[in-house]
């Protein structure tokens, strides 16, 4: 089964990468650039862009075939010109974040980070949640997927696969990622009765915190 990495970076104050002349967004579109031109083994596909309640925030999946394919990578000189470029371009006083889950379902996986807007809620407790938490989730989704609500485009969710990462509260998280075609239609389906009867399924009130933001995969860099 894939294993998907999830990537947080905070850019540089001052970061404009809609100005493709920017530096941030000149050392964005070199790194993307030596990645593609370099196939490599076990990474199947990513996507790249910026949170929108976070307009300094930069947010990356990347999905492999396994998780030992992501640390053999790790090891490889390309990997080591991409990190290089990754610490001249972002906030040095704010720590990112990188962990690795496996997502049901898979399909909704890749539906959701490539709509025009992506859901991303991580519900992070203080014991770590297990299967019979995620089947809710899971649940969710297909039901949302059954109510054809207008503008959701898949939904999937994950614990974490591993404790290769940092800053997830050491896996206590569980992620879930839904698409949009806008941030007005997550709204909208927030005031319908069908969110109303699905929102018991997550068991937020079990959480001890939930953080919930939009992101614009597909960057033009």
């Amino acid at each position: 089964m894939p294993v998907t990495e999830f990537v947080t970076i905070s850019l540089v104050p001052g970061s404009d990468i809609t100005n493709p002349r920017h530096p941030t967004s000149v050392a964005l579109r070199n790194m993307m650039d030596a990645s593609q031109k370099t196939q490599v083994p076990g990474q199947l596909m990513s996507r790249v862009g910026m949170q929108v309640e976070h307009p300094l925030v930069l947010e990356t999946v990347i999905i492999w075939d396994s998780l030992e394919a992501h640390m053999a990578y790790m090891q490889t000189p390309a990997y080591t010109t991409i990190k290089g470029v990754v610490q001249s371009i972002r906030e040095p006083d704010k720590k990112g974040s990188m962990q690795h889950f496996k997502f049901t379902p898979f399909d909704g996986l890749k539906q959701a980070i490539s709509a025009p807007m992506t859901e991303v809620a991580r519900f992070f407790y203080n014991d770590y949640p297990d299967e019979k938490m995620l089947a809710g989730f899971i649940e969710f989704g297909k039901r949302l997927d059954e109510g054809n609500v207008e503008g959701a485009l898949g939904c999937s969710a994950a614990l974490p696969d591993d404790e290769v990462g940092y800053d997830y509260g050491e896996g206590r998280v569980i992620l879930l990622v839904i698409g949009w075609q806008s941030i007005a239609a997550h709204e909208a389906f927030k005031k319908t009765q069908l969110f109303t009867d699905l929102v018991p399924l997550l068991k937020s009130e079990k959480a001890a915190n939930i953080e919930l933001h939009h992101t614009r995969f597909g960057l033009p860099i």
